[in-house]
């Protein structure tokens, strides 16, 4: 018997986060889309710098190594300058190369930011669609032209593909408005605001929104 075919996700981690921590921050997000989709995860390259201790709010931030894919010189919301930056898409071209192809990717938090980078390349890595959580408008200076007006509307652009944008009401890190912000540079997104924090959702409204999202793209497989 042949296998059901299923959607192949490139899951791009958050800062302070790993491969690992975010595969089981996920669990339950995957095991509702495991009939959809099947998640490939990746370490950034790069230590963070910057990892709360203990005492702070995010404590429960998962076992180390802390990574990033990137370190902010100064506001992470406005500076130009992302340390590492290159690293990090040179690893993640070359894991596609030999785990790929992929039918889309997936992002959260940094990761997000990552991803909304990785579509402005997406003539090289033909991915179907993006989901982008808890992100915000990347400002890295290689890439403040496609996150700029004029933003363009033709159907062969970058930012034709189609998105999933995700944020939630009580995130204290990165505010809703930042990352409802990007969406205007996407020709065909779908938004939408949970009622929780700094997390991939899993609540009853924001999961029929991905399933159903997902669900265009493994017809098409």
């Amino acid at each position: 018997l042949n296998k059901p075919k299923k959607l192949r996700i490139l899951a791009i981690h958050g800062y302070i986060q790993n491969a690992d921590v975010f595969r089981k921050r996920t669990g339950s997000f995957r095991k509702y889309m495991k009939q959809l989709a099947d998640f490939e995860f990746i370490d950034a390259p790069h230590i963070a710098k910057n990892v709360p201790t203990p005492s702070s709010s995010d404590a429960d931030k998962g076992e180390g190594p802390y990574l990033a894919w990137w370190e902010s010189d100064g506001n992470y919301l406005t500076t130009s300058n992302y340390i590492g930056l290159s690293e990090s898409i040179d690893k993640i071209c070359a894991f596609i190369k030999t785990e790929g192809p992929f039918d889309g990717i997936m992002g959260f938090s940094q990761g997000a930011v990552l991803t909304a980078i990785l579509c402005t390349m997406n003539e090289k890595f033909k991915f179907k669609f993006a989901m982008m959580f808890s992100s915000f408008v990347p400002t890295a200076a290689p890439f403040q032209q496609f996150f700029s007006e004029p933003i363009p509307t033709s159907k062969e652009e970058w930012n034709a593909i189609d998105s999933l944008h995700m944020f939630g009401r009580n995130d204290t890190l990165i505010s809703s408005v930042n990352s409802a912000d990007l969406t205007r540079f996407f020709q065909n997104p779908v938004v939408f605001e949970h009622r929780g924090g700094h997390v991939v959702p899993t609540d009853a409204d924001s999961k029929p929104i991905i399933r159903n999202f997902l669900s265009k793209f493994l017809a098409s497989l």
